[in-house]
């Protein structure tokens, strides 16, 4: 609802392109193959593909040594159910580790969902108003509320695309004008433009109150939640670029 709020503010732009008529077709395959077939951007297998080929080159020799000998060779259980314990709890510590490391993703995600439909909820008490009030003439006088709702939206598609180190400025295009996601994606760090743009675009509800107080706590509310989505993209750059233990 937020995105086709922002896209029925945004002015046409004749260079884009038109959207397509034709309908979607239903992908055939279940959401789990998908997912597999999906390329993997970390690289995993291409990482433990070294320790699999020497275990497999490992295990053929002694197979091998094995054969030529033609005896049975024993082991004592006791050291199986040594190795398999072990290896047990550092499996259990490791899935934890993963886990919490993936919670942690998950809770700022959910943060900045609700931080964004709070933010555009509250904004918009200013600009919905009767069109003979004085609240309009004289406070939304300089708070450009489409602006800030385009910017509010931008925001979680420059994360995605931050987190999965692919820039796309064409997504932007739907919601900034060329020049403003240009602008944006020449940034070392493009979600923290649209922080500062938004917190930008909020300043004149501080500096236009008129003594009543209710632009100066509707712009510290706005702050609030600005600091919240501020605290959720450090949280998911920490998890995206911060690199697992050596141990793993």
């Amino acid at each position: 609802g937020l995105a086709r709020m922002t896209l029925s503010l945004t002015p046409y732009d004749p260079d884009s392109p038109p959207p397509s008529s034709e309908p979607e077709q239903p992908s055939w395959m279940p959401p789990a193959l998908e997912a597999t077939a999906s390329p993997d951007p970390y690289r995993i297998a291409l990482r433990v593909l070294p320790l699999i080929l020497l275990h497999a080159l490992w295990s053929s020799v002694i197979v091998f040594i094995r054969q030529l000998s033609r005896r049975a060779w024993t082991a004592p259980p006791l050291l199986h159910m040594l190795t398999g314990s072990v290896l047990g709890l550092l499996l259990a510590f490791r899935t934890n580790q993963a886990y919490t490391r993936y919670w942690s993703a998950c809770t700022a995600w959910a943060t900045i969902h609700k931080a964004s439909h709070n933010l555009a909820r509250q904004a918009s008490h200013l600009y919905f108003q009767p069109p003979d009030s004085d609240v309009v003439s004289n406070r939304f006088a300089s708070f450009g509320y489409p602006s800030f709702v385009r910017h509010l939206v931008a925001l979680p598609i420059s994360l995605k695309q931050r987190l999965r180190g692919a820039p796309n400025p064409t997504e932007l295009w739907a919601v900034l004008a060329r020049s403003e996601a240009d602008m944006v994606m020449a940034a070392p760090s493009p979600h923290l433009v649209l922080l500062a743009s938004l917190s930008l675009i909020a300043m004149p509800l501080r500096s236009r109150d008129d003594g009543s107080g209710k632009s100066l706590v509707l712009w510290s509310e706005l702050e609030r939640g600005l600091g919240e989505l501020q605290s959720a993209a450090c949280q998911l750059d920490l998890v995206a670029r911060l690199p697992p233990p050596a141990s793993y």
